[in-house]
């Protein structure tokens, strides 16, 4: 497969030119064909753009024949030098101009000399020959295939810090062998220096790295906001990330919603201009001091950072770079990584010009959007309002659903920030513990004629959004809402049939059982068994047999998860074991299984959860919340 590739690539190129004498074999030592093509496209793209560009090659052979028969053909006035060290290799390259009868090469005996970088030295080609050819001109093009890697280890990196100050502002660089380790080390020093390029790897035989230094025209003021709250630990890490950035038109506002961990003397213990410090006089919660941020924010862009987060150094360019491309495009955004093993967390869709699916993933499958790491234009804000401070958490999540369908969001196809997941993470610390009822308001809210219209244009009757919506609110463990929609749906009766005892609603899920007409042996043996489960539990619950207790917790995750009882009896093994912070997120899960539940209610204020929030959550999931739940009080009292 491999051999009819570069087949193919070879006669790509022969295409594009006339030869006039027999080529030396490509690939092994000498220039492979797939390499050649990118050499022609990269090239061919920039004569598009300056038709007497410089290029420079270092180690001659059959890539100098190529290249010198390209520009015979499309860029006569190009200059094109191509040294050597090797003064024999030199002859016999200068043997094979000659046959193929090639004059516009600047071929050159440049033999390796010594230099100082940065206080090391290095081997690298004679520096005179090149400059009397260039002549005050700069560099539009490298194509790096020496000095050999027997010379020095890296021994191809000193091409760009020795002639940094000879380069045009948006030269392009083509490195062969980039699959060596050695040359992968290169590229990898290449970028921390260089800061503002884009790096592509190409899947040739060899491997290939485009190494693009790009000029952008536009350097708009961007603020990387940090909200943080105890978390001086991690916080001067993100903080960090945020000051190492490559682009330099950047300033890093703080805003700390009232820390008592040392956050606020370390923070005034910075002296950096760039960083703008607020503090709260106390502690508002995330969406205030996110819309703080917003309001401090003196930049044109906002860039989020978690205060536990690691921001890629180059994302700022990257993303400014993307929007020189896609000049619409409002909010920027990544791919997340995990911090702690460098694996993908999360690498969502591009959703450029598809606000309709973005919207239709909002509503049923969750936020596909991330938050940290993604930049949103700050007039956005401005036109369609700041966070929600009713959402606690997931306010991120309610605003992209005001804003979907009407700013365009754009993927950068990269890592944008690296993700620290820990216990204290508010989002993704537990992802079974989270307070749910946020986002079954959020999707329920939006619920309207215009929202729908468009979100669900693929559905030839409201029956198919209902159900879909019904599995979305299943997936929150809002079970509730869920058999109110599969209600609506008027399908799904055997999943509705669980749903129903995982709500402990035995009552409707009998009822359910009874009005079908076909045979639900299964289902009625899980309800039996449910039964079973519950009145032996709660029983040991009462005399405090712990170790049975977890044999029902354990039988009911296999069969019944996310179900009322699984949560409930877990909040109490919690409260057993002195972890009350987990046995009241258990418990709250518990009342999103049942908002109806009395035992939630009363669990939950035994715990110390204030009563206000336990009605919050209550009122949240039962109450309706668009022209589809006008009925749902019926409903309700119906499941009571």
């Amino acid at each position: 497969m491999q051999d009819r590739a570069q087949i193919e690539d070879l006669i790509q190129i022969l295409n594009l030119i006339k030869l006039r004498y027999p080529l030396n074999r490509l690939g092994g030592w000498a220039a492979s064909a797939d390499f050649m093509k990118i050499i022609y496209k990269e090239l061919l793209a920039k004569i598009e753009i300056k038709p007497d560009l410089v290029i420079l090659e270092t180690g001659s052979g059959i890539s100098t024949i190529l290249i010198a028969y390209l520009l015979e053909q499309y860029a006569p006035h190009a200059t094109f030098i191509s040294l050597d060290h090797d003064i024999d290799y030199k002859s016999k390259t200068k043997r094979e101009l000659a046959l193929h009868k090639l004059n516009n090469v600047h071929l050159l005996y440049a033999p390796l000399r010594k230099y100082q970088i940065d206080g090391q030295v290095w081997y690298w080609y004679d520096m005179k020959p090149i400059l009397e050819v260039l002549q005050g001109r700069k560099i539009d093009f490298l194509s790096i295939d020496g000095p050999p890697m027997a010379t020095q280890p890296l021994a191809r990196y000193p091409v760009l810090p020795l002639l940094k100050d000879r380069l045009a502002q948006e030269y392009v660089l083509v490195l062969d062998d980039a699959k060596r380790e050695e040359e992968k080390a290169i590229v990898e020093r290449w970028r921390l220096e260089l800061g503002d390029c884009e790096i592509e790897s190409v899947a040739t035989e060899k491997g290939t790295i485009i190494l693009r230094q790009k000029v952008l025209k536009h350097k708009p003021m961007v603020s990387i906001c940090i909200p943080t709250y105890n978390r001086k630990e991690f916080l001067s890490q993100a903080l960090a990330s945020a000051l190492a950035q490559t682009y330099e038109n950047f300033e890093v506002v703080v805003v700390d919603d009232g820390s008592i961990d040392g956050t606020k003397e370390m923070l005034q213990g910075i002296k950096d201009p760039r960083v703008r410090y607020f503090c709260n006089d106390i502690n508002r919660g995330r969406p205030y001091s996110r819309n703080r941020c917003i309001d401090e924010a003196k930049g044109e862009y906002i860039l989020w950072l978690d205060d536990d987060d690691i921001l890629d150094r180059e994302i700022l360019y990257k993303y400014l770079l993307l929007l020189e491309q896609y000049e619409d495009a409002e909010v920027v955004y990544g791919i997340l990584q995990d911090l702690n093993t460098g694996e993908i967390f999360f690498n969502p869709k591009d959703f450029y010009s598809n606000g309709i699916t973005l919207m239709n993933n909002l509503l049923t499958q969750g936020c596909p959007l991330p938050n940290p790491g993604t930049m949103v234009k700050k007039s956005l804000y401005n036109k369609f309002g700041k966070y929600n401070e009713e959402f606690i958490r997931a306010q991120d999540y309610e605003f992209w659903t005001r804003i979907a369908l009407h700013a365009q969001c754009k993927k950068y196809n990269g890592i944008s920030c690296s993700y620290r997941i820990h216990d204290k993470n508010i989002s993704a610390g537990s992802a079974k513990l989270l307070d749910t009822s946020y986002e079954s308001k959020i999707v329920r809210k939006m619920l309207v004629k215009g929202v729908i219209a468009q979100a669900f244009d693929y559905v030839k009757n409201q029956e198919v959004m209902f159900n879909e919506i019904a599995e979305h609110m299943r997936s929150l463990c809002d079970n509730i809402n869920a058999l109110y929609y599969y209600q609506l749906s008027h399908g799904n009766s055997d999943k509705a049939i669980i749903v129903a005892i995982q709500a402990d609603n035995l009552k409707y899920a009998k009822k359910l059982l009874k009005n079908t007409q076909e045979n639900r042996e299964t289902l009625r043996k899980i309800l039996k068994q449910y039964e079973l489960i519950k009145k032996r539990s709660l029983q040991y619950l009462k005399e405090q047999k712990l170790t049975s207790i977890n044999t029902y917790i354990e039988t009911l995750e296999k069969i019944l998860p996310n179900s009322w009882l699984y949560f409930y009896l877990l909040a109490h093994i919690m409260k057993y074991q002195n972890s009350w912070k987990e046995a009241e997120k258990f418990a709250i899960k518990s009342l999103i299984c049942n908002p109806l539940s009395k035992d939630s209610f009363l669990f939950l204020q035994e715990l110390g959860v204030h009563t206000q929030e336990i009605e919050r959550i209550k009122e949240w999931l039962i109450k309706p919340l668009n022209e589809f739940e006008t009925k749902k009080e019926g409903f309700i009292e119906l499941l009571t």
